[in-house]
């Protein structure tokens, strides 16, 4: 049996966030980030590790609860639902981030493009999410 070896490297993915403003206490799918994953035909092979958010005119939100879905209704969940305190500026409180680290592998092979949504709610008050970034490592020969 030949060995063979397996090169990863990491990558960082950028979701769209262009609607995600002034996020509440709910999951709204109209102000879902997207991230297209893999164009149509191609097979895809993912190890997410961290999901990392900016956020910024945090008013009285202490934590954020996110989940990815491969469906725009926020119906079927890749990532479950899972929530981070977070970590404010220290001379600037009305922005923020929060981190989440992530351990499950993803394979795409359909014929049909894919994509991500990401939905976030949170505890109180309002956020907005200016970006959202997903570190993976991608197989590589």
């Amino acid at each position: 049996m030949a060995v063979v070896n397996v090169k990863k490297e990491i990558t960082k993915s950028s979701f769209t966030c262009t609607a995600a403003t002034s996020i509440g206490t709910s999951y709204d799918k109209d102000k879902a980030c997207t991230l297209a994953i893999k164009p149509v035909d191609e097979a895809i092979y993912l190890e997410p590790v961290f999901l990392r958010l900016l956020l910024t005119s945090v008013s009285s939100a202490t934590k954020i609860t996110m989940r990815v879905t491969i469906d725009s209704g926020g119906d079927e969940c890749i990532f479950p639902d899972t929530q981070a305190t977070i970590s404010t500026g220290v001379t600037t409180a009305g922005d923020g981030m929060v981190g989440y680290s992530i351990s499950v592998p993803w394979l795409a092979t359909a014929a049909a493009a894919e994509t991500w949504y990401l939905m976030t709610k949170t505890d109180a008050g309002t956020v907005t999410v200016a970006s959202a970034d997903l570190y993976s490592y991608e197989q590589a020969e």
